[in-house]
């Protein structure tokens, strides 16, 4: 049985939502990683397995964000309101709202 996180994995894996955001998946090294998350080496490995891993669960992490804001635009606004406004909620919420072509991620 491994040591337990000594981490904050949710506040780790933000940050790295926030850097894939900003330079993309490619552009954004091992080392960018682990010093924007504030962790080391074998703690990451050891909790994401590896730099793809952690990409996709901030794709989860966005989508799930995403949908969030879909579902209570839905609830509480009309249909074209709601469209604009988790448009704007989404874009007005990210650090760099160009990179989103390069990233498909984007944070909230």
């Amino acid at each position: 049985m491994g040591r337990p996180l000594e981490f904050d994995r949710t506040r780790a894996v933000n940050k790295a939502l926030v850097l894939f955001w900003r330079k993309g998946y490619q552009a954004s090294s091992l080392a960018d990683l682990l010093a924007a998350m504030g962790i080391g080496r074998s703690s990451f490995y050891a909790a994401f397995t590896d730099k793809r891993s952690l990409y996709f669960e901030c794709l989860d992490l966005f989508a799930a964000r995403t949908l969030e804001l879909l579902q209570r635009a839905r609830v509480e606004m009309p249909p074209v309101n709601a469209c604009r406004a988790s448009s704007s909620a989404t874009s007005s919420a990210c650090p760099a709202p160009a990179a989103l072509g390069r990233t498909g991620v984007a944070c909230s």
